[in-house]
């Protein structure tokens, strides 16, 4: 019942001490003095340091190319193609392909600027173990995602005037 109760309420650091083995034993500490903890961090620091690089090296490199694609797709959106005619209005507002258009052009910016608060996020959130196991794989993987669908829309959204017309 004892151990029960000691398995519930304690709560351990290190994420991989919680997946591998039990409260209780990331508890127990070896002929060193050591929990299991402090091992794995130890023998782990240098990958952590790797990977802390390779992650704020990839947000810098993948934010930029975001905001290029950001401004991209704002200055299509704001030239509209074929311009406007006297009333205001676009030249080509009932064309299906000025509708293909606007609809690319805002999943692109959409897309482009949630990849831009999500590689920031990235940046600003410390790098620390255990945020390396759930917290920054998604928030990366997500911003992938963001990142290729924007560049795929984009590529979609400023057809030329050809297609127009």
């Amino acid at each position: 019942m004892l151990i029960d109760l000691i398995n519930v309420h304690v709560r351990v650091h290190c994420p991989a001490c919680e997946t591998y083995t039990t409260t209780l034993l990331c508890l127990h500490h070896n002929n060193k003095d050591q929990t299991a903890e402090e091992p794995f961090c130890n023998e782990h620091n240098e990958l952590l340091k790797s990977a802390q690089e390779w992650v704020k090296e990839t947000a810098q490199s993948c934010s930029t190319v975001v905001v290029l694609v950001a401004t991209v797709v704002f200055a299509a959106a704001y030239a509209i193609p074929g311009g406007n005619d006297q009333s205001g209005r676009p030249v080509f507002q009932d064309d299906a392909l000025f509708l293909l258009f606007t609809c690319m052009d805002v999943v692109a910016i959409a897309c482009s600027l949630s990849s831009v608060a999500f590689f920031l996020s990235v940046l600003s959130s410390p790098l620390e173990y255990p945020l390396f196991i759930n917290n920054i794989p998604r928030k990366v993987m997500i911003d992938f995602v963001l990142l290729f669908l924007s560049m795929a829309t984009t590529i979609c959204s400023p057809l030329p005037p050809p297609f127009y017309s």
